[in-house]
């Protein structure tokens, strides 16, 4: 009979980011604080402030420089967007790595335990199988000398 060994699983090897509606506020506030968008009276504080300061700007020639300060803000809020996706995904890697991990490491010692019981038992087995080589040698020479007797007595007889 061909002991056949287990199958592999090849799925989930790829890394694709996770959906962002997946992870709970909880778990997002848990991890990244600081990461956490700026409350609704901030927000309007700071769009208060551009438009105030628009036609300033305006008369002052930098409505340029506002305009690639803004662009720049926009993109910092879609980088850390981003950033804590990644690292939502990256601690569910974790995790799932620490239970592959934690999987191994108990059979890795459940192989440790046979193999010591295996070596004791084998251990024995060479003592009590000694004896019994050194008879098997001992009467197959036996045997060797006495046909060699044999073929000496009928030739000089």
């Amino acid at each position: 009979m061909v002991k056949r060994s287990p199958k592999i699983s090849t799925t989930g090897l790829f890394i694709s980011p996770p959906d962002p509606s997946e992870f709970s506020p909880t778990l997002i506030t848990s991890a990244i604080p600081s990461l956490l968008p700026v409350n609704a009276s901030d927000t309007a504080l700071t769009s208060a402030y551009y438009t105030s300061a628009a036609p300033i700007a305006r008369k002052l020639g930098v409505g340029n420089s506002i305009a690639v300060q803004e662009e720049l803000s926009s993109q910092l809020e879609l980088m850390a967007a981003q950033l804590k996706r990644n690292a939502m995904h990256f601690s569910t890697s974790l995790a799932n790595d620490q239970a592959v991990v934690e999987d191994a490491q108990q059979k890795l010692e459940g192989n440790y335990d046979v193999m010591i019981k295996e070596r004791v038992r084998l251990r024995d087995h060479r003592g009590k199988s000694g004896s019994t080589t050194c008879m098997v040698l001992a009467i197959v020479a036996l045997v060797l000398v006495l046909f060699v007797l044999m073929i000496s007595i009928i030739r000089f007889s």
